[in-house]
């Protein structure tokens, strides 16, 4: 005899399907195991390969961004965790759902959801008959196996007394299918073999007469495990929540310890129950489906996820147990339980036996080790969090950068999305998202205006036209996780096109650093902060997809234009002076000069006329940057020199010499308006001068005592 008592409890707990659908998950499930009428003890174990993710022989089950694969170790805890799991009772034990498989067992009653591999390539498709929920089913042929093993069958063979919950009887009667061929995943509730003599209980509760001789179920689901697929929200699966049953079944090929022939590792989330009582009438991601429940502050929605919390105290409770506990815990730690369908509270579901690709069982549970009084019940629900997976950003490695760069969100709960994971910048969405990890996103960033919240949407818009209770999706319209909240770490500012010196504004002060920015890009972004990332983004005026004359010529459009940041007023303003004979600022057809020490800056070109410096820094370089307001920006300027020795006048932004026209002449404005100083060497007219179109800094060397003039014209001849 076992060490402990196994005793059969039926449950008249009611499950999902609207109140309608009566659940087993309430009996104790912790007999010793069956063998398995139709398969037969393999001589000796074969090590499974190891393997990262939820397998199954060496095949993924859904892909790594599923919430199935999520590891939560790391998520914060719901505001209300601690009065959920009081609701739930602190000292409720985690009862593990299954035993072991053991034909020596005869009659006894196989706890747990076998698993049933079979080659769907070669396995001929029956025609299921769907009673309960064919409208919520997907009605295909099913590749069920000579034997197939059902839940609630006995060790040694079939339960015969049919799937229901009067006395003997298999429960809920499940039947889960995997095709190796095709790694997908048939999954059925409420099966009826085609010798039973009564048909699973129909939504009224009745067992009708079993006369056909077919298989029969209550609901149908197939389940692509290559790709993220899910429910119809509202619809509901062999599960309760609208989940897939294998995904989250603890294995023994996953949960035995490398010397024993499993993986070591269980790297996914495992399904758990809880009574009605705790469960309130709505489904949250990654579940679509609700039960008819009482509503609950308290209480959780189906798809809820659990964590066994990792505290000193926990840590070492999970060191001392044996080592299949041992491996299942650190699971409920790092992926946690997900709330599945009603039941006992805190069941975690689990298979008794991994089968080979032949259907044979392989690996079975020590249950010496699962059941032991430092095992896994010796944990109770006062040990696990309830946990919030809604997305989250805690910092941006950038707050201001431009259109087209790559921005990195840090922040938790990135991870799970299954391919929805979605970013905008206050409503516009980023043009690309690269989930990195859990904590880290990498996103090109879109163009918007002004300071925007960047938030993380994790899940798709989707409308739930099936449930009764219209606030059934948690997260609605959002099927997923949810959107992040807005906070000041996830602020940015979009550095616009054309403000090269990255200030917030494109005026007449981003003339001098667009100049350098064509001219020598490094010596740029080192002055100006700029990263290469943020680089295009912000020369690329025109949106063609480089950088060149062009760009600039877009930016004096746009200014022209008003689209920039400088109001107009300023060029009306100093037009109105220069009439008067004041001192205009940079505006068109004034006169201006270089200064008698440092260069002109932005802004603030000085009409009038100065020499130069006593002493002329021989053979020394000096830049005097050609920058105006709005008004003059990228405009065709004429330049007149005194100097006596011009060694070159070189426009560096690898713009040809304007071919000696004198656009100021053509523009209407005379030579004889331009100012000569005192010391001047020649008439204007017999100035050394030359037109170009100051797109960079104007570099010369002075070898004497000299002026030289900026004359503004108002003509754009681009």
């Amino acid at each position: 005899m076992f060490p402990f008592a196994h005793w059969l409890q039926f449950s008249s707990l009611f499950s999902a399907r609207h109140d309608k659908r009566m659940n087993g998950a309430g009996r104790r499930r912790c007999a010793r195991g069956r063998a398995g009428w139709a398969r037969r003890w393999p001589l000796h174990f074969e090590e499974l390969e190891s393997r990262r993710l939820l397998t199954l022989l060496g095949q993924q089950l859904f892909p790594a961004d599923n919430p199935w694969n999520q590891n939560i170790s790391n998520a914060p805890v719901v505001a209300n965790s601690a009065a959920i799991i009081s609701h739930i009772g602190t000292s409720v034990r985690i009862h593990p759902d299954w035993g072991e498989d053991n034909p020596a067992n005869g009659t006894d009653p196989l706890y747990g959801i076998p698993v049933n591999v079979v080659h769907g390539n070669s396995t001929a498709k029956i025609n299921v008959i769907i009673d309960n929920y064919p409208d919520e089913s997907d009605i295909v042929g099913v590749p069920i196996p000579a034997g197939a093993v059902l839940e609630g069958d006995y060790q040694v063979g079939p339960n015969p007394n049919g799937g229901g919950y009067n006395a003997n009887q298999r429960g809920d009667s499940h039947l889960i299918i995997w095709d190796e061929d095709n790694n997908i995943a048939y999954e059925l509730y409420g099966v009826t073999r085609p010798s039973d003599p009564k048909l699973f209980p129909n939504n009224n509760g009745a067992e009708l007469n079993h006369t056909d001789g077919q298989w029969h179920a209550a609901q149908e689901t197939v389940w692509n495990m290559n790709t993220d697929s899910f429910r119809t929200l509202g619809a509901t699966s062999a599960d309760a929540a609208g989940l897939s049953i294998l995904a989250g079944l603890a294995r023994p090929d996953e949960g035995l310890p490398v010397s024993q022939g499993g993986q070591g590792v269980i790297n996914h989330a495992l399904r758990m129950t809880l009574p009605s009582g705790d469960i309130n009438p709505q489904y949250v991601y990654p579940a679509s489906h609700m039960v008819s429940t009482s509503q609950g502050a308290n209480n959780v929605p189906l798809g809820a996820r659990l964590r066994l919390a990792s505290t000193p105290t926990i840590n070492n409770l999970i060191n001392n147990m044996p080592p299949e506990s041992q491996i299942i815990a650190r699971a409920m730690q790092q992926y946690g339980l997900i709330v599945a369908d009603i039941g006992s509270a805190m069941y975690v579901t689990g298979a008794s036996a991994a089968v080979d690709a032949n259907n044979n069982i392989a690996l079975t549970w020590n249950t010496d080790d699962i059941f032991a009084s430092n095992g896994l019940e010796a944990l109770n629900a006062g040990d696990f969090q309830v946990v919030n997976l809604a997305p989250v950003v805690t910092g941006l490695n950038a707050n201001r950068s431009a259109a087209g760069s790559t921005l990195t969100v840090t922040g938790q709960n990135f991870s799970g999305a299954a391919g929805h994971l979605s970013v905008t910048f206050g409503a516009t969405a980023a043009t690309s998202v690269t989930v990195v990890s859990d904590t880290q996103l990498s996103v090109v960033v879109p163009r918007v205006s002004g300071t925007v919240d960047v938030r993380v949407q994790s899940g798709v818009d989707e409308t739930d036209n099936i449930s009764d209770n219209p606030n059934a999706n948690v997260n609605a319209p959002i099927f997923g996780y949810g959107t992040s909240a807005k906070t000041s770490a996830d602020l940015y500012t979009e550095i616009a096109p054309g403000d090269f010196n990255a200030d917030g504004h494109v005026d007449a002060d981003d003339m001098m650093p667009a100049m350098q920015a064509l001219t020598n890009p490094t010596t740029y972004m080192s002055t100006y902060g700029v990263s290469s990332g943020n680089f295009s983004g912000i020369a690329d005026v025109n949106g063609d997809g480089h950088f060149d004359s062009a760009d600039l010529q877009a930016l004096l459009s746009m200014l022209h234009s008003g689209k920039g940041s400088s109001s107009e007023e300023n060029s009306t303003a100093a037009t109105a002076a220069e009439e008067t004979g004041a001192s205009a600022a940079g505006t068109n057809g004034s006169t201006i000069s270089t200064t008698t020490g440092a260069p002109i800056t932005s802004g603030t070109i000085a009409s009038g006329t100065t020499t130069a410096p006593a002493t002329s820094p021989s053979e020394k370089e000096r830049v005097y940057p050609a920058i105006a307001p709005r008004a003059l920006l990228f405009s065709t300027f004429s330049i007149y020199t005194t100097f006596a020795n011009v060694a070159r006048m070189e426009d560096e932004m690898r713009f040809p010499v304007g071919q000696n026209v004198n656009i100021a002449q053509e523009s209407g404005v005379s030579r004889s308006s331009v100012a000569v100083s005192s010391d001047a060497l020649a008439k204007p007219d017999e100035l050394a001068d030359e037109t170009l179109d100051i797109f960079g800094a104007i570099h010369w060397r002075p070898h004497s005592r000299s002026a030289a003039w900026f004359q503004a014209s108002d003509e754009n001849l681009f």
